[in-house]
C-alpha cells in the first residue's frame, strides 16, 4: 500500500496530527504549500487535514478540485476544530465544504483542536472569547435547529460518524 498525508494548519494542531498519523504508518506527509506537481494518482491511500474556522474547511478547495481524478483512490478527511464532537452537526460541515464526489468517496473524520493564544490573532481571539461567554448556548441551539431540519444531510450514509482523537490514535483511521 502506497499513502501520503496531505494537510494544512494554521495554529499547528492539524500538523500534529497529520505528522502522528504520517509516523504511525510511515508514509509521507506533505503541507498543502509543498505539494507542487506531487502526481497523487499514485497513491492508493491519501490522507487530507485541515483546520474549521466558522465552519469552512481550509483544505476543502483542494479536495473538490481533485476527486475526479481520485476516484478509484482510498480518500480519508479529517478536520480538526473547536467545536463539539456531534456526528449531525459534523455531517453539515461536510456537506457544506464538500462536494458530492467526495462524500460519497471519502470518509471523514473530526478530530477535537486547541487554542494557542500566543499564536492567535485579534479577531480569532475575539472568536473564542465570544464562543466561551455567549456561544455555548447559541451552538446548542444551532445543533437543536440542525437536528430538526436534516434534509440536506440526508445524502451522507448512516454510517458517517464522528471520531474522538482517542480512537484516532488507536490506528482506527486506515
Amino acid at each position: 500500500m502506497s499513502a501520503v498525508v496531505i494537510y494544512d494548519s494554521h495554529y499547528g494542531h492539524t500538523e500534529k496530527y497529520a505528522r502522528w498519523i504520517a509516523n504511525e504508518l510511515q508514509i509521507s506527509l506533505y503541507r498543502l504549500d509543498e505539494i507542487g506537481a506531487l502526481d497523487l494518482t499514485t497513491y492508493d491511500t491519501i490522507v487530507f487535514g485541515g483546520p474549521v474556522f466558522h465552519g469552512r474547511v481550509k483544505i476543502a478547495n483542494l479536495v473538490n478540485t481533485l476527486i475526479p481524478a481520485l476516484y478509484d483512490k482510498h480518500i480519508l478527511l479529517f478536520t480538526v476544530g473547536l467545536h463539539p464532537i456531534d456526528a449531525t452537526y459534523f455531517k453539515h460541515i461536510c456537506v457544506d465544504n464538500f462536494n458530492y464526489l467526495v462524500q460519497q468517496y471519502g470518509d471523514f473524520f473530526q478530530l477535537r483542536g486547541a487554542t494557542n493564544h500566543d499564536k492567535m490573532g485579534r479577531w480569532h481571539r475575539l472568536s473564542v472569547w465570544w464562543i466561551k461567554k455567549i456561544g455555548r448556548a447559541i451552538a446548542e441551539e444551532h445543533v437543536k435547529r440542525i437536528r430538526g431540519n436534516d434534509h440536506k444531510s440526508n445524502r451522507f450514509s448512516e454510517s458517517l460518524s464522528a471520531i474522538s482523537a482517542t480512537d484516532c490514535r488507536s490506528g482506527s483511521l486506515l
